[in-house]
């Protein structure tokens, strides 16, 4: 009896050592990659400083679908413009989904952050919502948002220069708290802007450490007592502070509407969509704080990379000036109706989210349901990225990638959001810095008008320049889930002293057309701005 019983008790034993070996292993069907190791599979191997490099080269190795098993869990990256069209665009609908973010989505955001939600009911609300209030016709509503808050960047940067990465800043979360709330931001050192910059970081900070990640890896990690592992503790304090801030700024919205003294905004939209559908304020303030943390971050960080590309290939910026000099004139400030007169201008657009791609890796997609694509096995669940770096800087689709050249794109008249979701085979997306399939911004639209209006602008007032431009790394990216280019030495001085005045007299008309003389918010907006752009019905045909 006891020997049977010994017997038993080893087989056990040895049954879940084989188990536990097989743990980390690629297994058949996968496509190919690096070398696993029992248990850990690729994790050694995991770069932590520009991972996008080091996947670049992995793919030059193993081909542009290839897998790393990262723990338990396969990873697999997509280096190919064919394969990431192929499966995140054509094949959306299965590719919807992310895989767990344990600790990104459940504990620092309580499962309410769009980004890394899992294609669920909640997910597809979201989704519906936002296209029924920012499709591409309702976004010419906040033109005048823009507009505005061009004119104060140019003369924040014209009376303090050094300090034009966050003049930048505040430009781009401006635009979207006015969208977003109805609220301006009018200085960097507001503690509005302060506060979504705070918990953005920390959000992107804390979701790519090596406890989160080892969470999702091996899941079994998330039935530990959160009180015992620091990382958990720091998510749920994330939370605490993000829905403290997203709910208030929603509620003092959702008020403003119901008093009528709201301005044109998300909020009023939300408000009303709210009213038809029922959801909760808790999922509302996360889904107005999505936005503006997206907006205020890609809008501001690409403008670093364009101003980075200025200082390094200045006879792209003599060109570009001329061209705006030829249509605009010195008299005037660029507006979004230049944006058709303006095609060299439109390429440095274009040419910038491709030449600095802050999303250098997509956050990661995950299939459904089992996925079969040249002979791979993708299995639902699977973690599929995309590297968008590598596609930017493919020789073979943009010959010598490191060269900033808006020529690239001098037959594009298509707008991002045209491109990303054209239905036509032969047309290939040059970029996917916004995302693919079903998880494409929705916000699209306003980040490209944002990017021409400012880039328009900027070279229209001022010179910009560096001591020495083969100091800087192009390539040297830094970040988490967003990435920005490293800091580097920019001097900005306005061309010419008519242009100055220009700035300061259209600045000074704004604001006493339009701004409190002491808060300097909105006293009074264009009209013709409709208090909400929510329609019960969706414009166009997109799938949820």
């Amino acid at each position: 009896m006891a020997s049977g019983l010994s017997t038993i008790c080893l087989l056990t034993v040895a049954y879940a050592i084989v188990k536990l070996l097989r743990v980390g292993r690629r297994s058949a069907g996968l496509p190919p990659g690096p070398r696993t190791l029992p248990i850990i599979g690729n994790l050694h191997l995991m770069p932590t400083f520009k991972p996008y490099k080091k996947f670049t080269e992995w793919g030059n190795t193993y081909g542009p679908i290839y897998s790393l098993m990262v723990g338990s869990n396969p990873l697999i990256v997509l280096q190919s413009h064919k394969i990431a069209k192929d499966l995140l665009d054509k094949r959306g609908s299965n590719y919807s989904s992310r895989p767990d973010l344990y600790i990104l989505s459940d504990l620092a955001s309580r499962g309410l952050r769009q980004v890394a939600m899992k294609y669920t009911q909640t997910w597809r609300q979201i989704h519906r919502v936002n296209h029924k209030i920012l499709n591409a016709k309702a976004i010419r509503t906040y033109t005048p948002y823009q507009l505005l808050e061009s004119r104060q960047m140019l003369v924040d940067i014209l009376d303090d220069p050094t300090e034009h990465r966050r003049h930048i800043q505040r430009y781009s979360n401006s635009i979207t708290c006015q969208m977003v709330y109805g609220f301006r931001t009018t200085s960097w050192s507001d503690p509005r802007l302060q506060s979504v910059v705070s918990i953005f970081f920390d959000v992107c900070d804390l979701a790519v450490t090596i406890p989160a990640r080892l969470m999702d890896c091996y899941p079994f990690l998330q039935n530990i007592p959160k009180r015992l592992l620091p990382v958990c503790r720091k998510a749920m304090d994330l939370d605490r502070r993000s829905i403290s801030l997203f709910l208030s700024r929603w509620l003092d919205g959702k008020k403003q509407v119901q008093d009528g003294t709201a301005m044109p905004c998300f909020v009023a939209s939300l408000t009303q969509a709210q009213q038809a559908e029922g959801f909760s304020d808790e999922l509302a303030s996360y889904v107005a704080a999505d936005i503006v943390e997206a907006g205020s971050s890609t809008t501001s960080d690409e403008l670093s990379g364009f101003l980075m590309a200025m200082v390094t290939h200045s006879h792209v910026q003599r060109r570009a000036q001329e061209e705006i000099d030829s249509v605009v004139g010195a008299g005037r400030l660029p507006t979004i109706e230049d944006m058709a007169s303006l095609p060299y201008v439109r390429g440095c657009v274009k040419e910038t989210l491709r030449w600095m791609p802050t999303t250098a890796l997509l956050i990661p997609h995950s299939p459904l349901k089992d996925d079969v694509y040249q002979g791979y096995t993708i299995p639902a669940g699977a973690s599929v990225v995309l590297n968008v770096w590598a596609l930017n800087m493919d020789p073979e689709n943009w010959p010598n990638p490191q060269r900033f050249d808006p020529l690239r794109f001098k037959d594009e008249t298509r707008l991002e959001h045209e491109i990303a979701t054209s239905g036509d085979p032969s047309v290939v997306r040059h970029n996917y810095v916004f995302g693919a399939g079903r998880r494409l911004c929705q916000g699209i639209h306003i980040a490209e008008r944002s990017l021409f209006l400012a880039m328009a602008c900027l070279l229209w007032a001022f010179d910009i320049s560096t001591p020495d431009p083969s100091k800087i790394d192009t390539e040297d990216l830094r970040g988490g889930l967003a990435v920005v280019p490293a800091p580097f030495e920019c001097h900005m001085k306005p061309r010419d002293a008519q242009r100055a005045e220009v700035m300061r007299r259209e600045w000074t008309q704004t604001q006493d057309e339009f701004l409190d003389p002491v808060t300097k918010q909105w006293a009074r907006v264009p009209d013709g701005l409709p208090l909400s752009t929510y329609t019960e019905s969706s414009i166009g045909n997109e799938a949820v």
